[in-house]
């Protein structure tokens, strides 16, 4: 059997955002699992990987989740990759930077998102 193990971040979505921090959420989301505590992206999800871990992270406009499904054996031992501290090398933010970047164009492009996201701001307000 499986445990999955998540950090939910209740207001860490993109209306929690201010005006300059714009996109953080959606950046935040590519920046999970990446360099920190002195181990890089490539040890991170290799342990994740090893053990079998599928690791997760999302960002909508309400919260943020981050986390990963394991076997139950393996779940405790993997806990700390979550709570790693953030040193994040140079080439985390640019890829995470660009991935957003693609994300947004695509949503951008897409009538019925673009229909939504309208909707969504005249009822609520932009956000």
């Amino acid at each position: 059997s499986t445990s999955t193990i998540q950090l939910t971040f209740p207001n860490g979505g993109s209306a929690s955002e201010s005006a300059s921090e714009s996109g953080a959420a959606i950046a935040n989301q590519f920046m999970s699992f990446k360099s920190g505590s002195g181990l890089s992206s490539a040890v991170i999800l290799r342990n994740l990987e090893d053990d079998g871990a599928k690791p997760f992270a999302s960002a909508s406009r309400t919260g943020a989740t981050v986390g990963f499904t394991a076997s139950k054996d393996k779940a405790l031992r993997l806990i700390p990759l979550l709570a790693t501290s953030s040193t994040y090398e140079k080439w985390d933010v640019r890829d995470a930077q660009a991935t957003a970047k693609v994300l947004c164009n695509e949503a951008e492009s897409t009538a019925q998102t673009v229909l939504s996201e309208s909707i969504y701001d005249a009822a609520f307000g932009a956000q």
